[in-house]
């Protein structure tokens, strides 16, 4: 159903970048560029998924169209988001664990995607149940 096509053609873009890197405190110049890498990756995937919306199409609901745009919206902030994140981790001392630990944060929103794009009840237990919906299986 739609669900399944929503979560191929935005997770196709997500898939490659794999799991976000843990970070090392030991080595926080180390742990910078990693994440640095993995949220510019993760700002063109989102890219990407913002480019597939129109394929996907409206979810056949109330509102469906709404509902789409709501998500377009959403992966707009969102890579906007990565987008600053990582700028900012690249202007930030490399023994800045602030600004490692804000990186973390973004990427745990970019793992929890799939679960903010809609509070439509009906579309939340479609994704809920359809496994290309779990990006974290990594």
């Amino acid at each position: 159903g739609w669900a399944n096509s929503l979560c191929q053609a935005l997770g196709f873009p997500f898939l490659p970048l794999g799991t976000p890197p843990q970070p090392h405190f030991a080595d926080p110049a180390a742990t910078r560029q990693a994440f640095g890498i993995y949220l510019g990756n993760a700002a063109n995937a989102t890219q990407q998924a913002i480019d597939l919306l129109p394929s996907v199409g409206a979810p056949p609901v109330d509102d469906g169209q709404r509902i789409l745009d709501h998500m377009r919206t959403r992966l707009t902030e969102l890579r906007g988001n990565l987008n600053n994140m990582a700028a900012q981790l690249k202007a930030a001392n490399a023994d800045d664990a602030g600004a490692i630990a804000q990186a973390f944060g973004a990427i745990g929103n970019l793992v929890g995607l799939f679960g903010t794009l809609t509070n439509d009840p009906q579309l939340r237990a479609a994704i809920d149940q359809t496994p290309e919906c779990h990006l974290s299986s990594g």
